[in-house]
């Protein structure tokens, strides 16, 4: 079990300031932390999710996801409901043929290109590089 509450980091431009987000439900596997409003916009909720699921392989996510209700380009002074979400899945053998040394190795190759200090790869893929 995690540690309640979670704190995002705090160099993360996404608030003004820390976000501290402790746990609102817990369900066999899955277990999700929640905060909001956020300085950013009323109305706006920070959530991480966390999940296990268990079969002929093992998957393992954990998942930031965000909404609030920004000001609508259609209708001038009106908000509308807007989401996004990013997430990471580790999808492993359920025979342990891979240690959580190994797991974590793999990730870390992955966050290594995006993690770069201009972010170059990432950025590329957001916007639709491939």
């Amino acid at each position: 079990m995690f540690t309640d509450p979670i704190t995002l980091d705090p160099t993360v431009t996404f608030n003004s300031t820390t976000v501290t987000l402790p746990r609102v439900s817990q369900n066999g596997t899955v277990s999700t932390y929640q905060a909001g409003p956020l300085s950013v916009f009323a109305g706006s909720q920070l959530q991480v999710v966390a999940s296990h699921q268990f079969g002929r392989r093992i998957r393992r996510s954990l998942r930031l996801n965000y909404a609030d209700n920004a000001g609508s380009t259609l209708v001038t002074g009106s908000t509308q409901p807007r989401s996004m979400s990013c997430y990471v899945v580790f999808d492993i053998p359920s025979t342990n043929a891979f240690t959580v040394v190994e797991q974590k190795a793999l990730f870390n190759g992955l966050k290594g290109t995006w993690n770069a200090s201009t972010d170059a790869l990432l950025t590329k893929l957001l916007g639709g590089e491939s």
